[in-house]
C-alpha cells in the first residue's frame, strides 16, 4: 500500500551503542562474560580487538539496549608477564604496501605451523649458534657454495651420484676403512713421487699384461 502525500511512517531507529569500562570474567559458549558498573554483560570481541582478553583483563566495551555487546580494546592486562595472543578468525595476511616489515623480540622467537611457506628474491641468515632438526630434508639448488673452517658429518650410509668430481686437497688427507673396493670403467691413473704399499698377507696383481719400468 502506497502512502498517501503528505503521510508519514515512523522510522525504525538503530539501538544507540553506549561505552563502558568491564572485566572479563570468562568464557561461556563462544562469549566472554563481562562485569560492569550496571551490571553483566556477554559479548563477542571485536573484529578490530586483535589482543585476545583474558580472565581479569579490563576491557573498554559498546554495547546498546538490544543486547549487543562487543569489546574494542584491551585495556590493562590482568598479568601482564603471561604471553600476549593476537586472535584472529580465517586467513590472516600482514601487508606493508611501502617499506619493510620486522618481527623483533628480545629473548626469543617462535613460529609453529603446519606448514611453512617462503618466497623471497633474495635472502640472508645470520645465526651465532643453529641446531636444525628433520625428519626428512630435500633440496634443489642450481649453485652451492659453502665454505667453513670446520666440516664434520656422521651418516649411517651415504650415496654420493656425481658427473664429475673434482677435489684438491693442500695438505693431508687420510682414510680409515673397514673395507674398499673402486670400480673403474676405463683407466685408473695414480701419479705421485713415492708410492708404499704393505699387506700383512697378500699382495695380488692380476692383469692380462704388466709394465714394470
Amino acid at each position: 500500500m502506497l502512502a498517501k502525500k503528505g503521510q508519514h511512517h515512523p522510522q525504525t531507529q538503530s539501538p544507540v551503542p553506549m561505552l563502558a569500562y568491564a572485566t572479563v570474567q570468562g568464557m561461556i559458549e563462544g562469549l566472554f562474560i563481562l562485569t560492569t558498573a550496571q551490571g553483566t554483560l556477554r559479548g563477542r570481541k571485536a573484529a578490530s580487538c586483535l589482543l585476545q582478553p583474558e580472565p581479569g583483563d579490563q576491557v573498554l566495551v559498546a554495547h546498546d539496549a538490544a543486547g549487543c555487546c562487543h569489546i574494542l580494546a584491551v585495556l590493562e592486562r590482568a598479568a601482564p608477564e603471561r604471553f600476549a595472543n593476537l586472535a584472529f578468525q580465517g586467513d590472516v595476511r600482514l601487508v606493508s604496501t611501502q617499506g619493510a616489515v620486522t618481527i623483533a623480540a628480545q629473548d626469543k622467537l617462535t613460529l609453529a605451523s603446519e606448514e611453512f611457506v617462503l618466497h623471497a628474491t633474495r635472502g640472508q641468515a645470520r645465526v651465532e649458534e643453529m641446531r636444525f632438526e628433520s625428519r626428512a630434508c630435500e633440496a634443489k639448488l642450481g649453485l652451492l657454495r659453502v665454505v667453513a673452517n670446520t666440516c664434520e658429518q656422521v651418516f649411517a650410509d651415504l650415496t654420493q651420484r656425481l658427473k664429475s668430481c673434482f677435489r684438491f686437497v693442500e695438505g693431508h688427507e687420510e682414510a680409515q676403512l673397514g673395507s674398499a673396493r673402486q670400480l673403474v670403467e676405463n683407466t685408473l691413473t695414480v701419479q705421485c713421487k713415492n708410492s708404499i704399499h704393505t699387506a700383512e698377507e697378500t699382495v695380488k696383481i692380476d692383469a692380462e699384461t704388466i709394465h714394470l719400468a
